[in-house]
């Protein structure tokens, strides 16, 4: 028995921590990766048309690249942010109303579970949901699925951004209620986003190795 415990033990972390690599397409011509081998160690790069930007997380620093032909900016989040501060420091301020949840987030609701469908070799179902936004509703199809990696690894995406957005002051937008449409599943295509891959091979250490140099004021260590 004790043996049966430690072995599923030791499958269920497998498949909770183990590397993944997501890939989706996106509105006029654009592609997103994310590459996340764990919570400190995670790589989105997004682009299209010869240049692309990344969020990087190595260790318990966040970090912007930018990609321009065959140069390459390393911006660290925590300068960035003081620096805005500074900058925003005695500028008169834009009084803005109180905002409730409800204002924040759409209301995504199901109102019809359709046919299965695969998307990126995972199975699926298409949902139709609808949504209320400025008194009035719309009706979106999505695809959906309960795999248990999937929903983890989307999961563990979306904290990811989660982190990036509240750095830049913003709050959680519609993205997520709509990615987490209901509990134990994940969206993984709607109208302009479509999930294509899902990889677990191994990622290389080396993708989250920072350079040596100066960038917006504030030395980058390589990674030790």
């Amino acid at each position: 028995m004790k043996t049966k415990i430690i072995l599923a033990t030791w499958l269920l972390t497998s498949v909770l921590w183990a590397d993944f690599t997501l890939e989706y397409k996106m509105e006029g011509n654009m592609k997103q990766v994310v590459q996340y081998k764990d919570a400190q160690h995670v790589m989105i790069t997004t682009g299209g048309a010869g240049e692309s930007g990344a969020q990087l997380i190595v260790g318990d620093k966040q970090y912007i690249v930018m990609k321009h032909g065959d140069k390459t900016k390393y911006m660290d989040m925590d300068v960035m942010m003081e620096q805005m501060k500074q900058m925003l420091a005695g500028m008169p301020q834009e009084t803005e109303k109180e905002e409730t949840k409800e204002d924040k987030e759409s209301d995504f609701k199901i109102v019809k579970k359709g046919k299965s469908k695969t998307i990126a070799s995972i199975k699926g179902q298409v949902w139709t949901a609808e949504v209320e936004e400025e008194g009035k509703k719309e009706r979106l199809d999505l695809v959906v699925t309960d795999d248990d990696k999937v929903v983890d690894a989307i999961h563990k995406y979306l904290a990811v951004m989660k982190q990036f957005t509240q750095m830049g002051g913003e709050e959680e937008d519609g993205l997520s209620s709509l990615v987490n449409i209901e509990k134990g599943y994940v969206t993984i295509a709607f109208d302009g986003m479509e999930l294509i891959k899902f990889d677990e091979t191994d990622i290389p250490d080396s993708l989250f190795a920072l350079p040596t140099g100066m960038d917006i004021g504030k030395k980058l260590s390589p990674k030790k």
